[in-house]
């Protein structure tokens, strides 16, 4: 038995892949590295950095397909955690660029974009991990590009809240949802 060579791209009737040997610069957070091998079931811990490298994948292919439906805010006066990817809808970001220059301050983001893996992860782990609340993977505002969780949620309300965001409440105290209307 041989092996057969595979064509680099594969074709289908809607879209065009392309193989995913590296993550191009700029759709990615740097230094970012997948950090376990193995089925995602059994990823260990509470962090959702485990699944870096498989995440940098999806969001490479998602561009691909859908160019521009989530935009990079890297480039605003932000700080990552290591598992959060700088990415939301166009007129999300807007609505936070607006937020931040208003406030003039550093703003510290726990998770913005989220895949798929992420939110699975999170899901297995709810409870046990100190997540007393996690929407089900592809029901989540995170997936969408629509959804921060922060630091200093009180200090930052005012500001998100006058450029389009609403705040969750106190059962997820970090997180926010842009609803439209900035201003």
């Amino acid at each position: 038995m041989t092996d057969t060579p595979v064509d680099a791209e594969i074709k289908t009737s809607e879209f065009d892949f392309e193989p995913c040997f590296e993550i191009h610069e700029g759709e990615a957070r740097s230094g970012a590295k997948p950090g376990f091998e193995g089925l995602l079931q059994d990823a260990p811990g509470c962090g959702t950095s485990v699944v870096n490298g498989l995440s940098q994948q999806l969001i490479h292919q998602m561009n691909l397909i859908v160019p521009d439906a989530l935009v990079s805010f890297d480039d605003l006066n932000v700080e990552l955690e290591d598992a959060a990817f700088p990415y939301l809808q166009p007129s999300a970001k807007l609505g936070l660029q607006k937020a931040i220059q208003e406030r003039g301050k550093k703003m510290h983001v726990n998770s913005a974009y989220r895949t798929i893996a992420q939110q699975l992860l999170l899901y297995r782990w709810g409870i046990g991990c100190g997540y007393s609340i996690v929407a089900l993977p592809g029901r989540s505002n995170h997936q969408s590009g629509l959804a921060l969780d922060i630091n200093d949620h009180l200090g930052w309300k005012r500001y998100l809240e006058n450029h389009g965001w609403e705040w969750f409440g106190p059962k997820d105290e970090p997180h926010f949802d842009f609803v439209g209307a900035v201003r």
